[in-house]
């Protein structure tokens, strides 16, 4: 009886020494990593810093999503850019705008924008009066557009520039009323959405591009009060003023 209750012990005694042994390996491969760390565990082990529990090494083979470091609540945006519309018919148009912002939140704001327009026949306009003898005078072109717009931003991203730079940017919906002038004076009510993005240069400034759709009833003698859908390209630089509401 002493002999077979010696060897189970001393094989029990074995196998929890492998097993000691076995965790002790998992716990310096690359799997530790991957386990959340309880804060309980932080104060036993009295780390102060993420090299002790992972070695800097490894960091390449994680990724995260900076902080935001342009935050907009409580703050003015203005920007200048360019207006280019797509899919003029008769004119090539190309804009010039000012914009002013102001965020509520970090994804509610209110927006007013002016463009105004310099607009040039294309091929299909001077054929219809050089060839066809048409009176190309009365065909209505962009002067200028005025919008007023709700901007929604839901959506917090990066860019990666050759794997050394990381530009974070966020996606913003818009949407509102807008009102456009002809070369005439004749202006016309309407709406307009657009889907945009905020690529951050630093906490005061961005880059935002933007496709927008801007529907309008044409008016004139050529235009015969048509429903018209003007779809446009935009580019600008934004500059922030500081957080009025900062100081409460």
């Amino acid at each position: 009886m002493i002999l077979p209750l010696f060897l189970c012990l001393c094989l029990s005694s074995n196998l929890k020494a492998a097993e000691t042994d076995a965790n002790n390996d998992s716990e310096n491969t690359d799997e530790v990593v991957n386990k959340a760390v309880a804060k309980k565990v932080y104060k036993q082990l009295n780390v102060t810093n993420y090299d002790q529990l992972i070695p800097a090494t490894s960091y390449q083979k994680y990724t995260s999503v900076q902080p935001v470091s342009l935050l907009k609540a409580g703050r003015f945006k203005f920007n200048v850019g360019a207006d280019v519309v797509q899919n003029e018919t008769y004119f090539s148009s190309y804009g010039a705008f000012l914009g002013v912002q102001y965020f509520f939140d970090e994804t509610w704001g209110l927006g007013l924008t002016g463009t105004a327009y310099s607009s040039t026949q294309n091929s299909q306009t001077s054929n219809l009066k050089d060839v066809q003898g048409v009176n190309t005078d009365l065909i209505p072109s962009l002067k200028n557009k005025l919008q007023a717009d709700l901007y929604f931003v839901p959506f917090y991203g990066k860019w990666s520039l050759g794997g050394q730079t990381i530009l974070p940017f966020e996606l913003y919906l818009k949407a509102g009323a807008c009102q456009v002038t002809n070369q005439f004076s004749e202006s016309s009510s309407g709406y307009d959405v657009g889907l945009g993005q905020i690529v951050t240069l630093n906490e005061n400034s961005s880059v935002d591009v933007a496709v927008q759709l801007s529907s309008y009833k044409e008016t004139g003698t050529w235009a015969q009060d048509k429903v018209k859908n003007s779809v446009s390209f935009l580019v600008s630089y934004s500059f922030f003023l500081p957080n009025l509401t900062k100081g409460e």
